[in-house]
């Protein structure tokens, strides 16, 4: 069994398959998959109303609590740093749903497999 395939299966069983553990299916490096969720994350922040900012920190902590406990320290840096690149690249007005929904799924799959 590979390292990815271990990786992909542990993150499935946390719930989190949608962004990371799907890649790990098709061979894709989960730091990858990292990097992409991160990067949403940190554009549904900048999308989020401002009233709901505080909240939508805590969540992105919990998170990425979540990927240290299952995948390690480097998947988890790479998360975080993408957040970060993500808030700050800006985010065109019209994609701002769908962003917000791509992201929320991914929470609720994460946070409905034990976490929270």
């Amino acid at each position: 069994m590979t390292k990815a395939v271990l990786w992909g299966m542990c993150l499935g069983a946390l719930g989190a398959s949608g962004a990371l553990a799907q890649h790990a299916g098709h061979g894709i490096d989960l730091r990858h998959g990292a990097r992409e969720l991160g990067v949403m994350v940190g554009a549904a922040y900048v999308c989020t109303p401002d009233d709901r900012k505080p909240a939508a920190r805590g969540e992105s902590e919990t998170m990425f609590d979540m990927i240290l406990a299952e995948a390690g320290h480097e998947v988890a840096y790479l998360f975080a740093v993408s957040v970060g690149y993500g808030a700050g690249t800006g985010v065109e007005d019209g994609n701002c749903d769908a962003i917000l929904d791509y992201v929320s799924g991914v929470k609720t799959r994460m946070f409905l497999g034990g976490a929270q």
